[in-house]
């Protein structure tokens, strides 16, 4: 013999009039309403409202009404619970991947809206906020790794343009960019020591990777340049800087018997 289900236990009409306080013996509809609606305040079981229900729907349909408006509404506060569970579940599973997936969070944020899910109630409140705070600290990650690459490629400009200059007036911002370039590369060391570097997307390694190459093998180009311009404005035998602008500058500083420097080294 198998176990009844206890919503579908059959109940008789005086425990149902005892369960609500009389609202079957009642005879006015208003009475009775007003006496389920006194019971549901109780905050009944879904069973006892399954089998008022039932009972009361063959003999009230207005006073079943207010009984079934609850059912629905637990209905509701029950599935609301199973998908706040699931996106609880897999929120946790987003934010323990590593390295963090920010498309993984981002679509979680998407489909648990368009689940139904509660986003503004606990736990998914807080765990959508984390989500939130993690994809935010990523995109910011990789937006300053675009910013200092673009500043990279400007500082890496300024010394294309004052090789261009003469050597007297080049002369005058060697120490500025000198600081400049410094700053870049401890720019750079912070964003790939970053907590958040390994979440970043994958073609921001590589490119800041480059841009600190490019950088490096500029200023060694453009400081070794400087040190040999400076070391033959002292010295007329020294060679010339391999920056054209640079050395036609020092060639025109004529030695003491008139020898002029004629070579540029290579």
């Amino acid at each position: 013999m198998t176990a009844e289900d206890p919503q579908h236990a059959p109940a008789s009409l005086q425990d149902l009039n005892a369960l609500t306080s009389g609202a079957f013996s009642a005879t006015q509809s208003q009475e009775r309403t007003a006496l389920l609606k006194a019971w549901l305040q109780t905050q009944p079981a879904l069973g006892d409202l399954v089998k008022v229900h039932r009972e009361m729907s063959g003999r009230d349909k207005g006073a079943a009404k207010v009984l079934k408006e609850a059912m629905d509404a637990l209905k509701r506060e029950h599935h609301q619970e199973e998908l706040a569970s699931e996106w609880s579940d897999k929120a946790q599973q987003v934010l323990a991947q590593h390295p963090f997936v920010m498309g993984d969070a981002l679509a979680w944020i998407r489909d648990a809206a368009k689940a139904g899910a509660p986003l503004s109630k606990e736990p998914l409140a807080t765990l959508k906020a984390q989500l939130s705070e993690r994809i935010k600290s990523v995109e910011d990650l990789q937006q300053q790794c675009m910013v200092q690459r673009e500043g990279v490629h400007l500082l890496m400009q300024r010394m294309d343009n004052l090789s261009a200059r003469e050597w007297v007036h080049a002369q005058a911002g060697l120490a500025a960019v000198k600081e400049d370039v410094a700053q870049a590369v401890k720019a750079l060391d912070q964003l790939v020591h970053h907590a958040d570097w390994p979440h970043v997307d994958l073609r921001f390694p590589p490119q800041v990777e480059q841009s600190r190459q490019l950088l490096w093998a500029a200023w060694q180009a453009f400081d070794e340049a400087g040190h040999i311009a400076h070391t033959a404005e002292q010295d007329p035998q020294a060679p010339l800087p391999a920056v054209p602008a640079w050395a036609d500058r020092v060639k025109d500083l004529v030695t003491k018997d008139g020898a002029c420097r004629l070579y540029v080294k290579s």
